[in-house]
């Protein structure tokens, strides 16, 4: 009896206290299934997960793509903004130049406009005061 009973343990595939399974049933579950059959379910968990994983990676990039097209429409709208500011600048200035330009030939201008009305008026200046002179002369003369 005690021999049969020593043999049906030996064919039982848990311990009879923990439940778990004997280190010969699972080698030769292991070693009788093959790995595709055994982690069948595990693969098709991995490959849903690497499916979201490449689907969440391809939102990211494209949300990435879009917010970098985003900053570059930015950025060109930034210097086409700029351009347009120096544009101006530059044109104010020309103007700038173009009025000092003209200012100072005016100012030319006025001093010549001024030497000859002071040689005119001298000029006057001398005859008067000779006429004067002359008046004086005859006067007292």
């Amino acid at each position: 009896m005690e021999v049969r009973y020593s043999g049906c343990f030996l064919f039982q595939t848990t311990e009879p206290v923990t439940g778990l399974k004997k280190t010969p049933t699972v080698i030769g579950e292991l070693l009788w299934k093959p790995f595709d059959v055994r982690f069948r379910g595990l693969l098709e968990q991995l490959k849903s997960h690497r499916e979201s994983v490449l689907e969440e990676l391809s939102i990211w990039t494209s949300r990435a793509s879009t917010e970098e097209w985003q900053k570059a429409a930015l950025e060109r709208q930034n210097a086409s903004v700029e351009r347009e500011r120096v544009k101006k600048e530059h044109e104010e200035s020309a103007e700038e130049r173009q009025l000092a330009q003209e200012e100072r030939r005016l100012m030319a201008e006025e001093r010549q406009q001024s030497a000859q009305a002071r040689q005119r008026t001298t000029v006057l200046l001398e005859q008067v005061q000779k006429a004067k002179h002359l008046l004086e002369e005859e006067r007292l003369g």
